[in-house]
């Protein structure tokens, strides 16, 4: 990709911006990843509402769209029209970074997945125990949701959602450890 970039400049004589064909490169390999991965995602989710509504002897998404395409679409756009609602008891700010605080640190780790050669954004010589570190992060996020609704039903499932999800980690840990040892890498 980043070759065609630095044809296109040279014919349109371009030159010395290799920082600017590198960006560009990068932004239309991204894109096309996000557009195809979408697009995959959003006939996947319309196939498997047609096939249950096959089997509940019912119609399916038909309304939006040419055969009911366009449902992942008006999904989308009514979840972001819909209101958060923070309940009188909770802690407000609390309430509200707790998506966030369980969403970061997911998005941390695609910072050392490779997507193919030479497209790894950062590359660590230990990002598996990267991985590891950042994804027990989590259950920050977990204990932040139960315990900002002020409810001690909900701060009560945080905690066994956070002891699950630690004590999961603990054998793919000891997994993942045998793979690397096994491979040396």
């Amino acid at each position: 990709m980043i070759d065609i970039v630095r044809t296109i400049f040279a014919n349109l004589g371009i030159n010395g911006l290799d920082w600017l064909a590198l960006l560009i490169a990068y932004v239309a390999v991204i894109s096309i990843i996000l557009l195809t991965s979408s697009a995959i995602f959003m006939l996947m989710v319309w196939f498997e509402r047609r096939v249950v509504a096959r089997m509940q002897d019912r119609l399916g998404p038909n309304r939006v769209g040419p055969a009911g395409l366009l449902q992942s679409i008006a999904d989308g756009v009514k979840m972001f029209t819909k209101e958060d609602i923070v309940p009188r008891a909770a802690d407000r700010w609390v309430h509200l970074l707790a998506p966030v605080v369980v969403l970061a640190p997911v998005m941390m780790i695609f910072a050392v997945v490779p997507w193919g050669r030479g497209l790894a954004p950062i590359e660590l010589p230990a990002g598996l125990f990267y991985v590891v570190a950042i994804s027990s992060a989590s259950t920050v996020g977990l204990m932040m949701a139960g315990w900002a609704s002020n409810n001690k039903f909900a701060l009560l499932g945080a905690m066994r959602a956070v002891a699950q999800v630690v004590s999961y980690e603990i054998p793919a840990v000891v997994a993942l450890l045998a793979i690397v040892t096994v491979t040396g890498t």
